[in-house]
């Protein structure tokens, strides 16, 4: 097998290959594994054990589907993890007897991962995939650009939604049957007082049967449709994923709105195949009503029937309304997801700035606008569920009263009738707004999927050179990045967001001008051939193209005009490495096969060896998410280690050398670059100047264009741009390479100690793996887990608890509001209880014994027109709507205002929490994590618990309020309700428990799948260029069918209660038939009406009060998870200390003092600062130099305290830091990372994201960052669009904006961690200059791998083991040749330059 492909095999701990592997993998597998686990060890389709066990007797199209038709199916599965429902027969699937063995095990004890059984073969997303690309393919092939991706989703799901809709419709047929036929007869024999008990006790029959057979046509349709919504679920956000790995651009999608799509739409685009199919079944329902009714009762009936005629379009009105309501909601809850996952990115530079607060007013506002959104659509969705019951109402009194007005008589049979048929007839209008609502919603949520479907993808370059010994060619090309609009006015900009270097001019490509897109050329006028096998330097200024250049080759940018031909396959590594969240082996074998000296080859070239050794499980010790836990110079090497382990024909090289010292990139450059790589083409882009003599052919490039090319030699000659890099390269002294030797060899001592430290964890976030000081503050004891810094998600357990609800009601409004709520919930429902019982009462007054004289004749009337108090009950049962609109109205205001009162404050107090924790926190927690409980478990409290909650309180009451009614008119049927009623109870308690441990564990499987959509976008261009997209999207395949299947049982976990619970009610509603047939003789016809009526609204209610008990309990585990990150998390000391608060003009000086300063990263662990104890003076320049672990990282940590100390002081101008707060710390002090942070916004918001400076400050710290040129050329200036993490800008321009950034804040106190790593060395020159001059009344520290950018400071700081071993000024320590500063010296001077 060729390395390259996807890997079906293992590898044995000490490294020997496994045989290939051929097995499916468990829920609690999966969670479990690390991120690239799975890929090594991933099956072909045709292997997979779930597939082996689907019967393949059948070939046709609908073969496995038509034998879920066979009563019952021999050949269950024996494997425990195969879901039975593919192997289960009719009646089994009929009554989800299926689902027993799990609930039975979620009724004793809390369900575990190991407990759920795989996706089901059928919704397994490799198979729906398949079948949705080739249905897109299609429509793209024969509309193009105008490919619509809702006709492709009707195609999908055609045959099983017609199906869907045609046993519903039989199913409410059924219904109505027993409504219109079972339940006139019953009452004609009560009036009739007729005594055949056996003709009675068939319509009673006929009631049951009615009600029965619904409830089994309808668990048919809930099972095929929730299947259907997750396969449709399942391809349409593969095929996204899928798209997003390969898209050129995705313009203004961040990884958060990704992650927000897959987590909001994808269940609408599910939810809508389950709700959309009941309205859709229900106009041959209403047409049947409508008939029956004018039968009944002549042509009142119409003006019934207008009623809910004019209610659907009003209903179609308020769900149109709701959604385009939601709609803009969206759009909102996605700026605050992204803007929060951005947060937790760049958490660190956030905290070290002390931008919490200020990033939380932004929050805020972007919370407070969504929370009005909310409130609009939750108001017009709840007046629309709330007017539903009151349409049957107010139809029977329209109809009743027109009916009687006119003289015409009623009788009890056809008035109650009549009632019943109305109250059939509102299913309509109940279902009508959560259909519309869900088809807008899904329309729009498959329009932001199609709007990415319909990018452009990064291609392969097709052409190949005609010389075979040709890599690449490039002839007169001009290249330019797709254009992206700006989030602010909705210009044009260009992706690299600058213009053209060379003129500025609009290009426009002649293959696109149909679409009349302009184009900013980024490259021009490119012509190169690079002969196979040689090694192409690269360099220039900050922003001259070279990243452009490497991208261009990667096909990323379009090609404008010109050609270009590639005949090899890359490997490609970024200037900022990607690293995923898994072991330094899976990142660095990146899917292919594990070979042990080919493996431990890459390791030593890339000068990984030292570090891995001393790691607590070696090359088997977790990374964390983005590398967060190894240094920028290891995270490099991994990169490097992972493009040479691939094994490419072409190497794209981007300053792989500027985040590693000196004496590291000369290894890397002479073992890896001129060795490992000397038979490979290698375009290697560098401001280490010192390594372009050794290369074949050098280009320098200059305003996006090729200024000069040759060697090293003719270049020097030529005495142009070049010759001036140079000269200015060993002018500043970078040419003596004196730089710090990261790796100098440690003593044995030195080594055991470093050992037995990591043995006990994991290094800190703030400095490399090998550090002692930097150990995971939640890394577990155990041995055998060493080296795992993600800790696992914990699930509750149990019931809810009290506090969980306690919580939730007092952040609504507290428990007087509750009440309040309540009541007026009560008071709007008795209003339909009062109409039906004020009709009953009505109907029994009959004419009120009003005598009637006709001729000679006087006798009393039977007619209800002839009542004189007619007027009086016609008034009162038309009031009875009017109060209930009013009810209606006022319950909807207090109600919304309340629960999203609720959602709001736990969204602050949730938000507020988490960015309050300990850098340790975002160490050991994925961002997966965070985002799950900011995307999906706020949109279960802003969206779905609310209309839940609504539901259950209306169903709760209903039947509390129908049971009482029955029980008063008719106490013979507390004989069939106590015992129906125990078995209702013992179902709901099987339901509750199954439905609540289904919902945690699908929040659990959520996590990691958010996780690996970010990451996976964060690093498509890497994914791209090793052509692993396979592998991600298999990936994201079996995380994806992990959550399948907890949303499936959640799903059919309501259906199995649901018609166990139907079953109780139909046989409740045949009960409530017999005795009154029984009972014929005792009771009136009008109170039997009642009875039976009554009873009919316990039956349509009973299963959706416990569906909706359950599903309630169950959403509020998602409240849990927010309170539990609300009160058990881990908290940072206080912000602001009013009581010790420094004052207004601290630190006035910046004198800095250490005294006998120590630190660890966690108790009972070692110190990683052993007793520092020095003195810095007022505007000092220190270089702080040492190997990689000495502590240089850890004096950063402590001073911006993302560790308390463990003994001793650091005092800044006579303040104790450790007693203030930390803002009032951090906001005084400022810090140039080694890896620049930007923001999504603009240039300004990124130099001054809270709007304190003016525009002049700005400008003029963009000059002296020798950016403002930059910017002053972008067509909108500082309102330039950024992209997620900069992209947009090249990493020495992101550099130089965060130097900007760092010039406004004018602090006293300022650190820089090799700031300066990615820029050219002319401008590193200049920007020296401008750290000298405009820093110049700062105290500054420096953190430096190159010894020339600090060799001029006022004093060295030498680190050695977490103790300054050396501090003085650098003549002082390089006259001592004993000194440590000295042997650095001495070893750099060991490997000169060629």
């Amino acid at each position: 097998m060729n390395e390259n492909e996807d890997p079906e095999v293992g590898y044995e701990p000490n490294g020997d290959l496994l045989a290939p592997k051929h097995r499916s993998y468990s829920l609690a597998e999966a969670l479990n594994c690390h991120d690239f686990d799975l890929y090594l060890q991933e099956d072909d389709p045709g292997s997979n054990s779930t597939t082996a066990l689907t019967p393949k007797g059948d070939k046709s199209k609908y073969g496995n589907t038509l034998k879920m038709l066979l009563p019952w199916r021999p050949g269950k599965p024996k494997d425990p993890t195969i879901c039975p429902v593919d192997h289960s027969g009719f009646f089994c699937l009929l009554f989800y007897r299926w689902m027993n063995p799990i609930l039975s095990k979620a009724y004793r004890s809390p369900l575990q991962t190991s407990d759920v059984w795989a996706c089901p073969e059928n919704e397994t997303s490799r198979k729906n995939t398949d079948r949705f690309e080739r249905l897109w393919n299609e429509e793209v092939e024969a509309n193009g650009k105008n490919a619509s991706l809702t006709r492709v989703v009707w195609r999908f799901v055609f045959t099983r939604s017609v199906i869907a809709m045609i046993l519903m419709s039989l199913g409410q047929f059924c219904e109505f049957l027993g409504v219109a036929l079972a339940l006139r007869y019953i009452l004609e024999y009560i009036e009739n007082s007729m005594t055949d008990l056996y003709y009675g006790c068939a319509l009673a029959a006929g009631l049951f049967l009615g009600a029965f057979l619904r409830s089994c046509f309808v668990s048919f349709v809930w099972l095929l449709s929730v299947r259907t919504g997750c396969r449709l679920r399942s391809a349409v956000l593969s095929l996204l994923f899928k798209k997003v790995l390969r898209v050129r651009n995705m313009k203004d999608k961040s990884a958060g709105e990704i992650v927000n799509i897959c987590a909001a739409d994808g269940q609408r685009i599910m939810d809508s195949c389950v709700f959309v199919v009941i309205p859709m079944a229900t106009p041959f329902l209403a047409v049947t009503c409508i008939i029956y009714a004018i039968i009944l009762v002549g042509p009142a009936a119409l003006l019934g029937t207008a009623v809910f005629i004019l209610f659907i379009p009003m209903q179609i009105t308020l769900g149109k309304l709701t959604a385009k309501l939601r709609e803009r909601v969206i759009d909102v809850t996605n700026k605050r997801v992204r803007m929060i996952s951005e947060m937790v990115q760049c958490i660190k530079l956030i905290k070290m700035y002390a931008w919490e607060k200020s990033f939380a007013k932004v929050i805020a506002g972007i919370r407070a606008k969504e929370r009005k959104l909310l409130e609009k659509a939750g108001f017009v969705q709840i007046v629309s569920m709330g007017t539903s019951p009151m349409v049957s109402l107010l139809a029977s009194v329209t109809t009743l009263t027109l009916h009687t007005l006119t003289g015409n008589d009623i009788t009890v049979s056809k008035a109650f009738t009549l009632t019943a048929i109305f109250d059939v007839m509102r299913f309509l209008i109940i279902s009508t707004p959560f259909a519309i609502k869900s088809l807008v919603e899904t329309k729009v949520s498959i329009g932001r999927i199609q709007e990415i479907l319909h990018m452009k993808e990064t291609e392969a370059i097709a052409g190949r050179p005609e010389d075979q010994g040709q890599a690449i060619v490039i002839n007169q090309a001009s290249f330019t990045w797709d254009v992206l609009e700006s989030e602010n006015n909705n210009q044009v900009e260009e992706k690299d967001a600058r213009k053209s270097l060379e003129n500025g001019d609009l290009v426009q490509n002649e293959e696109t001008s149909a679409d009349k897109q302009p184009f900013l050329s980024t490259l021009s006028g490119i012509d190169l051939v690079v002969q196979k096998g040689q090694l192409v330097g690269i360099c220039g200024a900050v922003g001259c193209g070279k990243t452009s250049f490497i991208s261009a080759i990667l096909n990323e940018m379009t090609l404008v005009e010109g050609d270009i031909a590639v005949d090899g396959s890359f490997a490609y590594a970024s200037q900022q490495p990607w690293i995923i969240n898994a072991t330094v082996r899976d990142n660095i074998m990146f899917g292919n096969i594990y070979a042990r000296e080919k493996y431990e080859r890459a390791i030593e070239a890339c000068c990984l060896t030292a570090d891995l050794r001393i790691l607590p499980s070696g090359d088997l010790t977790e990374i964390g998410e983005r590398g967060i836990n190894v240094s920028g110079g290891q995270k490099q090497r991994v990169s490097l280690a992972r493009a040479l382990y691939s094994d490419r024909d072409i190497y794209l090289l981007d300053d792989p050398l500027s985040a590693v010292d000196s004496h590291v990139g000369k290894h890397i450059f002479d073992n890896l670059i001129k060795e490992a790589l000397k038979d490979k083409t290698v375009l290697f882009v560098t401001h280490q100047l010192q390594y372009l003599s050794e290369c074949d052919t050098i280009l320098v490039m200059d305003g996006g264009q090729i200024v000069e090319r040759g060697t090293h030699s003719e270049l020097m000659a030529m005495d142009n741009a070049y010759a001036q890099l140079i000269k200015t390269f060993h002018s500043d002294g970078e040419g003596e390479d004196e730089n710090f030797p990261d790796n100098m060899p440690m003593s044995p001592e030195e080594a055991r100690e470093v050992e037995r430290q990591l043995s006990n964890g994991l290094a800190y976030s703030t400095t490399s793996l090998a550090s002692v000081r930097t150990v995971d503050t939640e890394a577990p004891e155990d041995p055998d887990v060493t080296g795992k810094l993600i800790s696992e998600e914990v699930k509750a357990e149990g019931l809810v608890s009290r506090r969980t609800y306690h919580g939730y009601v007092k952040a609504a409004g507290g428990y007087c509001l509750a009440i309040v709520i309540i009541i007026i919930f009560a008071l709007t429902l008795g209003c339909v209880t009062f109409g039906i019982f004020w009709l009953s009462v009505w109907l029994r007054a009959g004419s009120g014994n009003t005598t009637i004289t006709e001729g000679n004749v006087t006798y009393i009337s039977n007619s209800l027109t002839d009542n004189p108090r007619l007027t009086f009950y016609t008034t009162i049962y038309g009031s009875s709507v009017v109060v209930m609109l009013v009810m209606i109205l006022l319950k909807a205001a207090i109600y919304v205002k309340s629960v999203l009162r609720a959602s709001s404050r736990l969204h602050a107090n949730l938000f507020a929490n988490i960015f309050r924790c300990p850098m340790s926190f975002f160490d050991t927690t994925p961002s997966g994590r965070i985002l799950n409980r900011f995307a999906k478990d706020m949109d279960d409290l802003d969206v779905y618990l609310p209309i839940e909650l609504d539901l259950q309180l209306q169903y709760n009451i209903a039947i509390i309020l129908a049971v009482i009614a029955v029980i008063v008119v008719f106490p013979w049927l507390l004989i069939a309700v106590v015992p129906l009623g125990v078995f209702f109870v013992f179902v709901y308690q099987y339901f509750r428990h199954g439905v609540r441990e289904m919902r945690r564990i699908e929040q659990v499987t959520r996590s990691p799948w958010f996780s690996h959509i970010s990451a996976s976008v964060q690093g498509v261009t890497t994914i791209y260029s090793y052509g692993k997209e396979k592998l991600f999207e298999k990936r994201f395949q079996n995380l994806l069918d992990i959550t399948t299947m907890p949303i499936i049982l959640c799903q059919t976990t309501a259906r199995w209660a649901a018609i166990r619970l139907d079953i109780i009610t139909a046989l409740l509603m045949g009960c409530t038939g017999v005795l009154i047939v029984v009972n014929s003789g005792q009771m009136t016809a009008a109170l039997a009406g009642l009875a039976i009526v009554c009873t009919s609204q316990i039956t349509t209610y009973f299963q959706f009060c416990a569906k909706m008990n359950a599903e309630v309990e169950a959403r509020f585990t998602s409240t849990e998870r927010i309170l539990e990150y609300t009160k058990n998390l881990p908290a940072e000391a206080p912000l602001t200390d009013e009581k010790q608060k420094p004052p207004p003009e601290w630190p006035s000086e910046g004198r800095l003092q250490f005294k006998d300063f120590k630190m660890r990263y966690r108790p009972n662990l070692p110190l990683v600062l052993k007793g520092i104890s020095c003195a810095i003076q007022p505007m000092e320049k220190v270089g702080i130099v040492g190997r990689t672990g000495s502590g240089k990282s850890s004096l950063i940590v402590a001073l911006f305290r993302l560790v308390e100390s463990a003994a001793g002081k650091i005092i800044i101008d006579g303040v104790d830091i450790g007693k203030i707060g930390l803002h009032d710390l951090r906001g005084k002090l400022s810090i140039i990372p080694q890896d620049p942070v930007l923001f999504i916004g603009t240039v300004r918001y990124n130099l001054d994201p809270f709007e304190v400076h003016t525009d002049d400050e700005l400008w003029s710290a963009l000059e002296k960052a020798y950016m403002k040129e930059n910017i002053a050329n972008l067509p909108q200036q500082l309102e330039a669009p950024v992209i997620e993490n900069g992209e947009n800008f090249s990493v020495g321009e992101r550099q130089l904006i965060c130097m900007a950034r760092a010039l406004l804040r004018n602090s006293k106190i300022l650190m820089l961690d090799e700031a300066t790593a990615a820029i050219d060395t002319e401008t590193d020159s200049l920007i020296q200059q401008t750290i000298r001059n405009s820093f110049q009344h700062c105290t500054m520290l420096t953190i430096a791998h190159r010894l020339n950018t600090v060799k001029n400071y006022d004093k060295i700081m030498v680190m050695d083991n977490g103790r300054i071993a050396e501090f003085d000024r650098p003549a002082v320590l390089m006259a001592d040749k004993y000194s440590m500063f000295s042997a650095m010296l001495a070893a750099a001077e060991s490997h000169p330059d060629a």
